[in-house]
């Protein structure tokens, strides 16, 4: 069969759907907005809750179909046993009140706190649109809990790539987008380019070999 005169096939590649930047900046910016609350445990509850819906948002968006604990223990750094959740909690309870103190004295230990809690949501945004964890089948609350351990494992070697200068212009760079359309992943990834050469793509890796070793 020949095609009519004037016209020809065309292919079209699907791409994967994506939730907006906007939506990412803006659940990042909140966790990191709850730093600041003066309240042990309410901050670290509020900022997992709004890190457990920004998983949920990009898994349905991409179509991803997961066993119902997986976001929890993404947002939750791989914790899934009742001891270990009742271990953080405990250390919380001696830790928090006298971070939450120091933070009344020392304000920029709140602003560093804020800025690390907000890209450790914005790398935890960055994992869940891997094209990796579109395998077709579901994914299950045993690989999220070995994922979110290495989420935590990267993260932990924020504060040291970043230091004090690349966190204050981070921050002064949150503070400018505030009432603009928001401060955007690719503005984020390259603020942290800058600031700690090779940390992006250090996490891509560390990431992709956990993907391979579940």
């Amino acid at each position: 069969m020949t095609e009519p005169e004037g016209e020809r096939a065309t292919l079209t590649v699907k791409k994967p759907a994506e939730v907006s930047p906007i939506t990412v900046h803006r659940k990042s910016i909140q966790a990191g907005a709850f730093e600041f609350i003066p309240l042990p445990f309410v901050d670290d509850w509020l900022i997992r809750r709004e890190r457990r819906s920004l998983v949920e948002k990009i898994f349905e968006k991409r179509g991803l179909d997961y066993e119902s604990k997986v976001p929890r223990l993404l947002a939750d750094g791989g914790a899934k046993t009742l001891m270990g959740r009742i271990g953080g909690m405990a250390r919380a309870l001696v830790m928090k009140p006298l971070r939450k103190a120091f933070k009344g004295v020392f304000f920029w230990l709140a602003i560093r706190q804020a800025v690390l809690t907000m890209l450790e949501t914005y790398f935890l945004a960055r994992f869940a649109q891997f094209p990796e964890l579109d395998s077709g089948r579901k994914i299950t609350q045993a690989e999220a809990h070995q994922w979110g351990q290495s989420l935590v494992e990267v993260a932990s070697k924020l504060d040291k790539r970043l230091a004090k200068e690349g966190i204050r212009k981070i921050w002064q760079l949150m503070r400018q987008k505030k009432e603009a359309k928001g401060l955007s992943p690719e503005e984020v990834a390259q603020q942290l380019e800058e600031q700690a050469p090779g940390l992006l793509a250090d996490f891509d890796l560390r990431m992709r070999q956990a993907l391979e070793a579940v």
